[in-house]
Parts: structure tokens; C-alpha cells; sequence
């Protein structure tokens, strides 16, 4: 938990630390606050009145006496504000209205991004942010901001992507906060998916908040990427394209990647990779063949993969299992690399596979603790949603974070 600081000029810090305290703990006393944050008695009281003001904080009953006079609990007003998180993919664009505790009161899917132009998908994006803020009753005023995430790394400056694969060049020349904070009338905040979950799950779930190193690897319908908090601060570098995992080399005589790399993860283990193998499997006429529809794509193909996983077909489920060792790889390696604690994995191209990838990165880290650190590390599925909720609720936790999580210095 983060500690106050008794300076002048710092109450806007302040108030973030007892905002976040309140969050963190549920109902808790003046007393306990004050003991929680290293506040002086007299600067608690004061920003605590504030904060009674301006509705963001309620009194919540008494806690149980303890031989005087039972002391009135403070909690979070939950309803006191509402941010908007958007996830912007290939397939499908997810909107969720989420409260300032990150529970859901809305949501909303609508058809992907896939051969639309950029500023065709911000007006779709922005009609689409009106609908559900529309559906879940939120006051505009009360609307905090919105955060957007994408599958690709965006300028965090303008939005403008930064590197994109080819048939997603058109993105390079679109500033797409400015675009969509004029659509909207409310602030926009931008990140990659992987970020956005990593984040989301550092605001709104326990464990993630008490490891604080914490590796969240994204599988969209483009790639593979992964988003880092070290000592609980998202990690950027000096552009966003740090936690590009799947561009990662592990095998320096590989084939070369569109970044210019060889033998990067994506290679072996993005749903284009896997769909490709599923071919290569049936074009050899080894066993038997996975049903993949006939034109249909590698997005189609990969969701015939996980069917057949599914059903028990054992080719499919072993060119699953061969993918998910490679990620296990790559994830043994950055997490050995940032000594980090938890390992989550999100996204829509997980699926009903997702067991595999987690069980491949549970061999590949008790081997690195057994062999190396002595550690044990944790490894789940994201607590956010499934497929691009987890994304979109992400995304509006950017939001909350931007808000309420302490910083005295701007945050990224």
C-alpha cells in the first residue's frame, strides 16, 4: 500500500493514497487510515472531509467497538463515477461501463475492424461508446473517461500506431485519441491490450496487487503480446513497444518475421502459426485430419482447432500442446529475466485451450524453480472476462487507475 507524504503541494498525491487505501481495505476507520497511510492525523481529517464532499467517499456504519466508542467506517462510493473501456480488434469491438470498484453495469459487442477504414472505425467506436453509456443510465457528468486498447503498439502522445503489421499500415497516419476524444467529449486514454489486462488485473484482483512483478501474455487474432508491472508500475520503456514477447527470438536460424527478426514466437505459436500447421497436418495425410473449413481462413481455421482439441482429437491437440510450449519458453524466459512472481494469460485466442498454455508455462517455471531461482510462481487464466472483455475491462481500468492510483509524478 502506498504511504502519504506530509509535504506541501502534494494533496492531490494524498488524496490518491487515501482513495486507493479505501479501495484496497473496504470499510476502514479514520483511525485505521490514518495508521494505513502514514498521514498525520490532522491532513487524514482534512482530505477525508473533501473527499465526504465531493461524494467519492461514503460513511459506511461503525466497526465493532473495541472498548470505547464504536468508530465510524469510511467506504468508496462506487457509483461517484464510471469509465468506459473499448477493446478495438480484427473480429469485434467490446465496450464495457465499468463503476469505480470495476464492476460492470454495461456492455456491448460489435463486428471487428477487419478492411475498415480507420476513421469509419473511430465513428462506429464512438456511436458504439454513446449506446452503452446510453443502456447503463451513467450520468455524462459522471463519466470519468474512456480508454481504449488495441492489438498493436499506439504513440501514447497522439495514438497513432507505432508498428503494425501490413494490412494494418492505414493505422500509422490516424491520430486516434484526438479523433475520438472530439467524437465523444470525454477524455481518452490509450493502450495495447496486453497493458490494459495486466493493469486491469493489478487494479481489481488481489493477487495480482500483492505480486506486483507480474507477466500477462494476450493472445488476440494477430499475435501474441505481453504486458509487465514491476513493483506494481506498468512498464513502458522508453516507447510502448516494451513487452513485445511474441517478437521474441528462439531460434536464431528460424524463418524471418515481419519485424525483421528470425524465429520470433509468433512463428510458432500466433493463431496464424497454428492455423498453418493445422494445414500443413492435413496436406501430409499423417493421421487423422483436422476439419478445417474449406476457404475459410486462418481465424476460421484456429476456431476449428480448438473444437477439435476440444473433442479430444489428438493431432490438434498436440500442435496446441507444441505452441503452448513455446510460449512456456518465452514466458520462462522473461519472467527469469524481471524476476517476476504471476503469470496470466488473456485473451480471445486462448479460448478453450487456455489449460494448455497455462499447464506449458507451470512445466517450463517449476523447472526454473527447481533448477535455479527456488521459487514457485503462479499462473492463471485473467479474472477479467473471457476472450475481449478481459481486454475491455482493462481498458476502463486505465481509466481508474489515471484517476486514483498515487503517483507524484505524471503517469504514463
Amino acid at each position: 500500500m502506498a504511504r502519504g507524504a506530509n509535504l506541501s503541494g502534494v494533496s492531490s498525491y494524498n488524496r490518491s493514497v487515501i482513495l486507493d487505501a479505501i479501495r484496497s481495505t473496504g470499510p476502514i476507520s479514520r483511525v485505521e487510515l490514518a495508521a494505513a497511510t502514514g498521514l498525520t492525523g490532522a491532513a487524514m481529517t482534512n482530505l477525508v472531509r473533501r473527499l465526504l464532499a465531493d461524494g467519492l467517499i461514503e460513511e459506511a456504519g461503525q466497526g465493532a467497538s473495541t472498548g470505547g466508542k464504536p468508530r465510524t467506517l469510511l467506504r468508496l462510493n462506487a457509483s461517484a463515477g464510471f469509465a468506459v473501456g473499448v477493446l478495438v480488434d480484427v473480429d469485434a469491438i467490446s465496450y464495457v461501463v465499468s463503476d469505480l470498484e470495476g464492476r460492470i453495469v454495461a456492455r456491448a459487442r460489435a463486428a471487428g475492424v477487419d478492411g475498415s477504414e480507420p476513421l469509419a472505425v473511430l465513428d462506429r467506436v464512438a456511436r458504439g461508446i454513446r449506446r452503452v453509456l446510453a443502456r447503463s443510465g451513467v450520468p455524462a457528468e459522471r463519466v470519468l473517461g474512456v480508454g481504449m486498447s488495441a492489438p498493436r503498439p499506439l504513440d501514447q502522445t497522439d495514438g497513432r500506431a507505432l508498428r503494425s503489421p501490413a494490412h494494418l499500415e492505414r493505422w500509422r497516419r490516424v491520430p486516434v485519441r484526438e479523433r475520438l476524444e472530439e467524437l465523444v467529449g470525454h477524455p481518452v486514454l490509450l493502450s495495447n491490450d496486453a497493458n490494459a489486462v495486466v493493469l486491469g488485473e493489478h487494479w481489481l484482483a488481489p493477487d495480482a496487487r500483492a505480486a506486483g512483478n507480474v507477466l500477462c501474455v494476450f493472445l488476440g487474432e494477430l499475435g501474441i503480446g505481453s504486458g509487465i508491472l514491476l513493483n506494481g508500475k506498468l512498464v513502458l520503456g522508453s516507447s510502448p513497444h516494451a513487452g513485445e514477447i511474441g517478437h521474441l527470438s528462439l531460434n536464431v536460424d528460424g524463418e524471418t518475421c515481419f519485424c525483421g527478426n528470425r524465429g520470433c514466437l509468433e512463428l510458432y505459436s500466433s493463431p496464424h502459426a497454428v492455423a498453418a500447421a493445422a494445414r500443413a497436418h492435413n496436406a501430409g495425410g499423417a493421421g487423422e485430419p483436422i476439419a478445417l473449413a474449406t476457404g475459410g481462413g486462418a481465424r476460421s481455421d484456429v476456431a476449428a482447432v480448438r473444437r477439435a482439441v476440444a473433442e479430444g482429437h489428438p493431432h490438434a491437440t498436440d500442435l496446441v500442446r507444441r505452441s503452448a510450449r513455446y510460449v512456456g519458453s518465452a514466458v520462462q524466459l522473461v519472467v527469469d529475466l524481471l524476476d517476476l512472481q504471476l503469470v496470466i494469460f488473456a485473451g480471445h485466442g486462448f479460448g478453450a485451450i487456455g489449460h494448455l498454455y497455462v499447464e506449458a508455462a507451470q512445466v517450463a517455471l517449476r523447472r526454473l524453480g527447481e533448477t535455479k531461482t527456488g521459487r514457485t510462481y503462479s499462473v492463471r487464466l485473467s479474472t477479467l472476462g473471457s476472450g475481449e472483455d478481459a481486454a475491455a475491462v482493462g481498458a476502463a481500468a486505465l481509466v481508474l487507475h489515471r484517476h486514483f492510483e498515487p503517483a507524484l509524478q505524471p503517469k504514463p
